[in-house]
């Protein structure tokens, strides 16, 4: 056996002793292990970039989505009246709730939270700065006022990414130099969820246990205990989970998905999303050849998609048609679809004035995802075929977040290899990757996931799709919106994106979201 096989079958062990270790003793528990395959910025609500369902469990929102569906449904809010001029929400609040702290959810707590979100200036901003007006009607009504009709504001409040809720008086016990407890929440938490936050090591493991005051109660079968282990390698994911030391296990090769069908006591699905796989481009720099829109579409015209598919995703993907994927009910479906051309790309380059051999890029992606590898690899001999060299970064997830968020990661790269969930309107996502407001920086901070994009045009469509008064009129804006991105070409759109789900059968309940990858209901799940 060659050493580097030596360390992998070790590393894999090691992990295994590290994510048992991390489970408390008794048998008599119900403890859900996960193996998964990103590690986390923060835990903190006002930033999304860490992974979902564990803090789905542990913070819940006003609205959500009902399981397994994109159905917005009221959630913290009980119910809710829209006036005539569809600009001011009337929300009556869920009675004999409590946060983890034991301090009572309030309308107070809805009004605390709001004010945070604008403090963090995280990914919800853009739906946080539409409140004109919030008033407290009493301890179980607030009413919000927008500055304009919005025809999918209830859909951006069932966000993970907009407003989860927190405790005043947790963050208030906690805050430090009026840092709204941003230290205290990295590892800690705030919510109101089924699940709180034990234990979390950075790196490492998160372990949740149950909130025993829940609101919704524990009749039934539920899990005592959920933890989520980092485990970088795919190959180390499933050793843990064939020799069992896993219930799930996220993100498995598609190579492997044979195998472990044949295996009598896990289950594989391939559930359908709306993710979406981009070469998002990194904008900074005066002489950076991405500002140059021929060599924009040179690039596009460069990648072979049929191959890349293929070797990256074993052909388990499809290609995309513009910025959205074709499940979402505003999906463009007159955009050009690109196939590989490599003379167009050489004559592009030529007219953009670049030589063969004169231009060298940088991508960066992070380490877990071996498609993200292959992709990585297989476009760097696309690029090679049209005189373009090409190297390649692995970066950990939060300085991957950080560079292209706030721009604090140096050396920058020309190219992230990104995946986002389109979740169920486009605007939320082609909002936060294109509008110049989603560019952050070290003094703002993060603001989106835009490495410094800015198309004035863009920016005012998405302004109208945000306010659109009714469905019609926004799917009318966003039909403009992909047409505008897909002629700048600020991208290149690759696939549809598809994960291997693959889980013990003795897990029961478990209905993953079609709104983003790797996302599902603890609660309502158990293990037999």
């Amino acid at each position: 056996m060659r050493h580097g096989a030596r360390f992998l079958v070790f590393a894999a062990f090691l992990s295994i002793f590290l994510f048992n270790s991390a489970i408390p003793a008794g048998a008599a528990e119900s403890v859900l292990r996960v193996a998964i395959s990103q590690e986390w910025t923060t835990l903190d609500p006002g930033q999304w970039a860490t992974t979902t369902t564990g803090l789905n469990q542990v913070y819940e929102n006003l609205f959500c989505f009902k399981p397994g569906t994109t159905e917005v449904e009221p959630w913290l809010a009980q119910s809710y009246e829209i006036s005539p001029d569809k600009k001011t929400y009337t929300l009556r609040l869920r009675k004999g709730v409590k946060f983890h702290d034991g301090s009572p959810f309030n309308a107070q707590a809805v009004a605390f939270s709001i004010d945070r979100a604008k403090w963090y200036k995280g990914t919800g901003l853009t739906w946080i700065k539409l409140i004109q007006d919030l008033k407290v009607v009493d301890d179980y009504t607030v009413r919000i006022t927008l500055e304009a009709p919005s025809a999918i504001f209830l859909t951006a409040l069932a966000h993970p990414s907009v407003l989860r809720i927190v405790s005043p008086a947790a963050v208030k016990a906690h805050e430090k130099e009026g840092d709204w407890a941003k230290a205290w929440l990295f590892n800690h938490d705030a919510g109101t969820g089924p699940y709180m936050i034990k234990e979390m090591v950075t790196m490492n493991y998160i372990l949740l246990e149950r909130f025993k005051d829940y609101w919704g109660g524990w009749k039934g079968k539920h899990l005592d205990k959920v933890l989520f282990k980092y485990v970088k390698e795919p190959s180390s994911r499933k050793m843990m989970m064939l020799n069992k030391e896993v219930d799930i296990a996220e993100d498995l090769l598609f190579d492997d998905v044979p195998e472990l069908r044949k295996v009598p006591d896990i289950k594989v699905d391939l559930p359908v999303t709306n993710n979406i796989t981009f070469l998002i481009f990194r904008w900074t720099g005066a002489d950076n050849p991405i500002r140059d829109k021929k060599f924009r579409e040179a690039l596009n015209y460069a990648v072979d998609y049929d191959n890349m598919i293929k070797v990256a995703m074993q052909g388990a993907a499809k290609q995309l048609q513009g910025p959205l994927a074709r499940g979402l009910a505003e999906h463009n479906k007159k955009l050009k679809v690109f196939k590989r051309d490599v003379a167009k790309a050489k004559q592009l380059l030529k007219e953009a004035g670049y030589k063969e051999g004169q231009v060298k890029l940088t991508i960066m992606y992070n380490p877990g995802y071996e498609w993200k590898r292959l992709a990585a690899e297989t476009l760097k001999s696309n690029l090679k075929d049209v005189g373009i060299e090409l190297d390649i970064m692995i970066t950990a997830w939060p300085q991957m977040v950080a560079s292209m968020q706030d721009g604090t990661a140096s050396p920058p790269p020309h190219l992230y290899i990104y995946f986002a969930s389109s979740v169920v309107d486009g605007y939320t996502t082609l909002n936060r990757l294109f509008h110049s407001e989603s560019i952050g920086s070290p003094e703002k901070g993060p603001r989106g996931w835009n490495p410094g994009y800015v198309n004035q045009e863009l920016d005012k469509l998405l302004n109208e799709a945000q306010v659109a008064p009714n469905m019609e009129r926004y799917k009318q804006i966003m039909m403009k919106v992909q047409e505008t991105i897909h002629d700048d070409l600020p991208y290149v759109p690759l696939w549809e994106l598809t994960y291997v789900s693959t889980l013990s059968k003795k897990v029961k309940g478990f209905v993953p979201s079609p709104a983003w990858s790797w996302d599902y209901n603890l609660y309502d799940m158990n293990l037999e």
